[in-house]
């Protein structure tokens, strides 16, 4: 049996067939579409997040109007405040 167009291990080389230009170039077009269909996707869901966030943030605080604020209050509003300052971050990026 022969063995000419094959690797040492029995694979078939790498050289005998080479992938037509065009067909790259379009594999690489459409994950492109695909990574900007993601990330449009993912900046949608970050900044509906976010509004979200701020409403249940403020219904929060209209809650706790004329009672005491616990630690475990401020705990909970600071870490808010983190997320929607990061959150506001990502949307000046992009």
């Amino acid at each position: 049996m022969a063995t000419q167009n094959r690797a040492p291990h029995g694979n078939v080389s790498p050289l005998k067939k080479a992938i037509p230009p065009q067909k790259v170039a379009d594999e690489q077009g459409e994950v492109e579409r695909n990574l900007q269909k993601w990330f449009r996707g993912i900046v949608q869901s970050n900044h509906d997040l976010a509004t979200a966030l701020e409403r249940l943030r403020d219904s929060y605080q209209e809650l706790l109007v004329g009672r005491r604020i616990s630690n475990a209050h401020q705990a909970v509003l600071m870490g808010v405040e983190i997320t929607l300052r990061d959150a506001e971050n990502v949307r000046e990026l992009t």
